[in-house]
């Protein structure tokens, strides 16, 4: 640079000289550098569509190729009736042309809607929901005849967590499964073929434990329900590929909904049968794992609308809010009084303990969404988190003192954390009744 700078301010021949040496080293980079990237490991190489991309083509490309086709054939024959009207040989050749265009319209409206995304997962899922249901008639079968063999791989405890489990995860993914069918298509197949996954261990759970049940109705129960959630789950599976994603087909978005109530509806029933069998059992891991979950979804700023009553005011929130928190409170006070009388009992209340949370849960989301500052939201999340630990520590203690009944320290503090809950209650309802007035 300086001295192309001494060059133009004095063109001399010892300027130029002195900057055509300075240029050399300059140009010699320039040449390795472009014979560098001219070497053909750098070479650039056209796109290759694979034999299996160009496969899945060829029903889009074929019927398109054909409507074409057949679109130009037909001109020619339009063109040559249009000279003698009344040749037959040309009429029936229109009308052959015609036929043949319409055909390859219809394939390739055919080809283009099988090929949509989410399509195929749909067909497996189907598919994989027939086999289900078909395994539990079997199994339905088999326990009418009493030929259910007792399976041997899990207890029943572990049955009926694998089955809470599976169907909890389930139930959390229809309102995205729901939303994707209707206007969000390049999620649809990953969801659809995640709830699919579900449905084998359900099924699995389900035998075992109407296997290792010694009351034949309740077997039946088990296996009812559960088919019954194999059914609804594959008529949504149908309404799904109707509706694949298209966000104008609106014909098809109120099956969807129908379909996914119905699903969430008998999903809630087996949860309900399974919670209270398990919870009778002393089993509480599920319990508290959905506890747990819906604490950490009231700290989630990004909220799925799907699972929010968005036409439910503030108001209608803090009544819900409030409903539920005296059910809790009241559900607390019961357990103290069943330690001592009737342990056997505090199952059933841990559960229902556990619905109520669940439920005040989703209100405070809609109750945070729908108030006047952040800071009110913010304090209604955390005082209903504050309540679901409070929640977590009675039902681990109503699981343990299940287990044994005659420990006092654990019958001391299942009390303890039983009024904790009520002054958490407190808490809340006089937070919440607050905000009315504010």
């Amino acid at each position: 640079v300086f001295v192309t700078q001494a060059l133009d301010s004095d063109f001399t021949d010892e300027n130029r000289q002195k900057c055509a040496e300075a240029a050399r080293p300059l140009i010699n980079a320039v040449d390795e550098l472009t014979t560098f990237a001219s070497s053909p490991e750098f070479a650039s190489k056209p796109a290759k569509i694979s034999a299996q991309a160009r496969q899945a083509q060829e029903p889009i490309t074929q019927s398109g190729k054909s409507m074409i086709e057949g679109a130009c054939n037909m001109l020619q024959a339009a063109k040559q009736l249009a000279v003698n009207p009344r040749d037959p040989p040309t009429y029936q050749m229109y009308s052959f042309h015609s036929k043949s265009v319409s055909e390859s319209i219809k394939r390739l409206v055919s080809s283009i809607k099988d090929m949509a995304p989410g399509q195929h997962e749909c067909d497996n899922a189907i598919e994989h929901l027939n086999i289900t249901i078909r395994d539990l008639d079997q199994a339905s079968l088999a326990a009418i005849s009493q030929k259910l063999t007792p399976r041997d791989e899990k207890s029943l405890k572990a049955y009926q967590e694998q089955m809470i489990n599976s169907a909890r995860e389930i139930l959390d993914r229809i309102d995205l499964i729901r939303q994707a069918a209707k206007e969000e298509p390049q999620n649809l197949g990953h969801l659809i073929s995640t709830v699919s996954s579900y449905f084998e261990p359900l099924t699995r759970s389900a035998i075992g434990s109407a296997s290792k049940t010694v009351n034949s109705k309740q077997q039946m129960n088990i296996l009812d329900l559960t088919k019954t959630v194999a059914e609804s789950a594959l008529q949504f599976m149908y309404a799904c590929k109707e509706g694949g994603g298209n966000p104008k087909a609106s014909h098809t978005h109120g099956p969807i909904d129908n379909a996914a109530d119905d699903m969430k509806d008998v999903l809630q029933d087996l949860l309900q049968t399974m919670e209270e069998a398990a919870s009778q059992a002393g089993v509480v891991n599920s319990m508290i794992d959905t506890i747990t979950k819906a604490i950490a979804r009231t700290d989630e700023r990004q909220i799925d609308r799907m699972s929010i009553i968005e036409t439910l005011s503030f108001v209608d929130h803090q009544t819900n809010m409030v409903r539920l928190a005296k059910q809790i409170a009241r559900t607390a006070q019961d357990m103290i009084g069943k330690s001592t009388t009737n342990v056997g009992q505090l199952g059933v209340l841990a559960n229902q303990l556990t619905r109520d949370f669940v439920a005040l849960a989703n209100d405070s989301l809609g109750a945070a969404q729908a108030a006047n500052s952040t800071e009110i939201g913010n304090r209604i999340r955390s005082t209903v988190q504050d309540l679901g630990k409070s929640c977590v520590e009675l039902v681990q203690d109503a699981g343990n003192l299940q287990g044994n009944p005659t420990d006092q320290f654990t019958l001391k503090e299942l009390s303890d954390h039983a009024k904790s809950v009520q002054e958490r209650v407190s808490s809340d309802l006089h937070l919440v009744q607050l905000k009315t007035i504010v």
